[in-house]
C-alpha cells in the first residue's frame, strides 16, 4: 500500500489544521474530497522493495592481508618457541638421566639420608622426638 502525506486544513479526529500526517492512499483521497486536507508538498519516500548489496572478496582487502601477515608471523614465532622447548626438554631429560645414574652409583649417606633404624643402638627403637608443650597459661601472648 502506498502512503500519502496530507496537510490538514480543518480539524479532523485528533489532527488540527496545519498538521501533516501520512495515510494509505484511499484514506488520503477521502480526506481530500471531504475538504479536511490537501496533499502535502513533501511526500514520503517510496517503500524499498528490494536492496542488493555486493561485497567483494574479503581476501582482497588490505586489512585482511595485514591480519594474515600477523597470523603467519605469530605462527612462525610459536614454531620457533616450540622447537626451543623441545630442545630444552631433551636437554633436561639428559640431565635427569645423569642424575639418576649418579644417585644409583652413590651411597644414601652421601646425601644426608639417614635411616632411623640404622642409628638405633642395641636393637632398641629410636627415641620419640621431644614435643614442646605450651605453658599452663595457654598460648603465648603475641605482641607484648
Amino acid at each position: 500500500m502506498k502512503r500519502v502525506a496530507i496537510e490538514f486544513t480543518r480539524g479532523w479526529s485528533r489532527y488540527n489544521p496545519g498538521e501533516i500526517a501520512a495515510f494509505d492512499e484511499a484514506q488520503a483521497v477521502e480526506l481530500e474530497k471531504s475538504g479536511f486536507a490537501k496533499r502535502a508538498k513533501k511526500q514520503p519516500a517510496p517503500k524499498l522493495e528490494k536492496l542488493t548489496l555486493e561485497i567483494g572478496d574479503i581476501r582482497d582487502t588490505d586489512a585482511f592481508k595485514e591480519a594474515l601477515g600477523e597470523i603467519e608471523r605469530e605462527w612462525q614465532r610459536l614454531e620457533e618457541e616450540r622447537a626451543r622447548l623441545l630442545a630444552e626438554e631433551k636437554r633436561l631429560e639428559g640431565v635427569r638421566a645423569e642424575l639418576d645414574q649418579r644417585i644409583d652409583a652413590s651411597d644414601p649417606g652421601d646425601f644426608g639420608v639417614v635411616d632411623d633404624k640404622d642409628t638405633a643402638q642395641d636393637g632398641a627403637e629410636p627415641a620419640e622426638p621431644e614435643v614442646k608443650r605450651p605453658a599452663k597459661g595457654g598460648l603465648p601472648k603475641q605482641g607484648r
